[in-house]
């Protein structure tokens, strides 16, 4: 997980003559970069996954198109930008904004059984929430490793979900540039799971299993919900009471 953490500087923000100047591909490399760091959330939003590349193209975008203060534009990239072992997401959600703020403790990610809970980033100047997921050793090395399960999870009710991470995702989750993007191609099938459930980091009430094949977040795709629990057990009964 060696990602680029070299903060941003004022001397890289580009004119609008520089940028209208920007060759195609150049642009088009970015948005290869965006569309495969970006996990979806089912009707809870998405998590946009970042990397220095993405804050710098982001940044230009907020001078440049919406008039962002230079100074202020610079210091919400920089705050995106992975300080150790970790991947910092961005949430975007359409949920009224005490949900968001309720949704951004519930996110987990899992390496092998191992929760990486999701912890926002209160000095963040942006108004979604930032979270970052820090990783140690050995879930860095088997984060991209053949034939390990990692998956995004939400225990947020009515949004919960369960979504398996396609090795394709995996590795484009930890490239450092928009270099790299090539390689990461079309994302694979995966299985997701969505209703109320948890994996350590929510409420421990499970619920039915509903599986479904879903195709890549930018395609049509089938992901099915519910909304039975199981019956609390004996010993959650008595503590409830």
């Amino acid at each position: 997980m060696a990602l680029d953490r070299r903060p941003i500087t004022s001397d890289e923000i580009m004119t609008a003559a520089q940028l209208a100047a920007m060759p195609p591909e150049r642009r088009e490399a970015f948005h290869r970069l965006r569309a495969h760091r970006r996990v979806p959330l089912g009707e809870a939003g998405r998590l946009d996954f970042q990397c220095r590349d993405i804050a710098w193209a982001e940044l230009q975008d907020a001078v440049a198109a919406e008039g962002v203060p230079a100074e202020r534009a610079l210091r919400a990239a920089n705050a995106r930008l992975p300080t150790g072992a970790e991947l910092v997401a961005v949430l975007r959600s359409p949920l009224a904004p005490d949900d968001v703020d309720y949704l951004a403790t519930h996110i987990c990610l899992s390496v092998e059984g191992q929760v990486i809970r999701g912890l926002r980033d209160p000095g963040a100047e942006l108004a979604a929430p930032v979270l970052r997921f820090p990783f140690t050793p050995w879930q860095i090395e088997k984060f991209t490793a053949p034939g390990v399960t990692v998956q995004v999870v939400v225990t947020h009710p009515p949004h919960g979900l369960v979504d398996i991470l396609s090795d394709d995702v995996r590795h484009a989750l930890v490239e450092t540039s928009t270099e790299g993007t090539e390689r990461a191609g079309p994302q694979s099938a995966r299985s997701t799971t969505t209703g109320t459930w948890s994996l350590g980091c929510g409420q421990s009430r499970l619920a039915w299993k509903t599986w479904a094949p879903v195709s890549a977040p930018f395609r049509a795709g089938v992901t099915q919900t519910w909304s039975r629990r199981r019956p609390r057990s004996a010993l959650r009964q008595s503590r409830a009471r």
